[in-house]
């Protein structure tokens, strides 16, 4: 327990909170956990999800002195007034950085993001000398901020409450999934970092050569690179594949999340730069075989509870995937290596070790 009562305050701090990402969800449990021990927990964010309404407090500068002498946590994804503030408030500060995208992906398609990324990247260089405590959520990540200047960086991954996950639902398996068809899937935002493009180029050669009936569930936000959405569209198209073919769903609610991914025979990722990604280990909750490019933190993510590749050559892959499905499919110690590396994202350990680091700060 923190010991002085002027500190027993916690304020998580980020530019948007949302439900239905790893930052939302981090922040959700840090936030349960800090009420757990008895410590006064609040998250202020500049924008909020209509449904976290009542959980969130809109920001303004006069927090700085309203809440004086707290436990400031800002997470890091996105430049903004938060890091300004940050840098002024008094109290201890800690920084958890859920990784930048480096600028060059969006370049070609989304200068605005370009220069969103770019300036996350420069405001992320000003923040070591104001910064008591930095905690990345890979040690990729981490390592990121080591090159920046940040002298002694704690890894604490995605806290996942698996709890909060609902069992897959027949109704949405009906809606989505045709008995005559077998459906790989992605989750994750629609940006050209996660390479949706190679992706598409595999499914296409896959139906071509091996297996007719493959389909690709995308699941994401499809509103940040709108230009580079337009082009996957055109290279669909191009490809004399179908929308049903290569399917484009948005956003969808947690129950028809669950039920894509119990029932997809296989999710894959050919992303080349991930600070965590937290889909991998919903994929391997639901049971659902997990292929993923060795970039970034997915080596870590991923772990010995998928498979690793180190191509995207779709003639290479297609070949090998029915191969790989098959020997999961046989193997009996695959669910229980899934099991022990999931194992290694439980909350309650790096809570615990988090709150002595807290502690450490008073």
């Amino acid at each position: 327990m923190i010991r002085n009562s002027n500190v027993q305050r916690v304020v998580q701090l980020v530019p948007a909170f949302h439900c239905e990402d790893a930052i939302g969800q981090q922040i959700r449990t840090l936030h349960k956990f800090f009420q757990q021990t008895g410590w006064e927990s609040h998250i202020v964010a500049l924008d909020a999800d209509p449904e976290l309404a009542d959980q969130v407090t809109l920001w303004t500068p006069e927090l700085a002195h309203t809440w004086r002498g707290a436990i400031w946590i800002l997470h890091y994804a996105l430049p903004s007034p938060l890091s300004t503030f940050f840098r002024q408030v008094e109290g201890p500060r800690v920084l958890i950085y859920h990784n930048v995208t480096p600028p060059e992906y969006f370049l070609p398609w989304a200068p605005d993001l370009a220069y969103l990324a770019w300036a996350g990247r420069q405001e992320l260089v000003d923040l070591p000398h104001y910064v008591d405590l930095a905690i990345a959520d890979s040690q990729f990540n981490a390592s990121e901020l080591q090159a920046v200047g940040f002298a002694s960086v704690s890894v604490m991954p995605i806290l996942i409450e698996w709890n909060r996950y609902p069992p897959p639902s027949e109704l949405y398996h009906q809606v989505y999934f045709d008995p005559f068809y077998e459906y790989w899937l992605f989750v994750g935002r629609i940006v050209p970092n996660k390479r949706i493009e190679d992706l598409i180029r595999l499914v296409f050669w896959t139906r071509k050569y091996y297996h007719t009936a493959t389909r690709l569930l995308i699941v994401g936000k499809r509103n940040n690179a709108p230009r580079y959405v337009q082009w996957l569209y055109e290279l669909r198209s191009a490809l004399h594949l179908s929308p049903q073919d290569v399917a484009f769903l948005g956003v969808v609610s947690y129950h028809e999340l669950a039920s894509l991914y119990t029932y997809a025979r296989l999710f894959i990722t050919l992303s080349d730069h991930e600070g965590f990604c937290l889909p991998v280990l919903e994929a391997m909750h639901y049971g659902t075989p997990v292929i993923a490019y060795a970039a970034g933190a997915l080596p870590e993510t991923v772990g010995h509870g998928g498979a690793l590749v180190t191509t995207r050559d779709f003639t290479i892959l297609s070949e090998w995937i029915p191969e790989y499905l098959q020997q999961v499919e046989q193997d009996p110690k695959h669910p229980e290596r899934v099991h022990t590396h999931l194992a290694q994202f439980d909350p309650e350990p790096y809570l615990i070790f988090l709150r002595q680091q807290l502690e450490a700060l008073v």
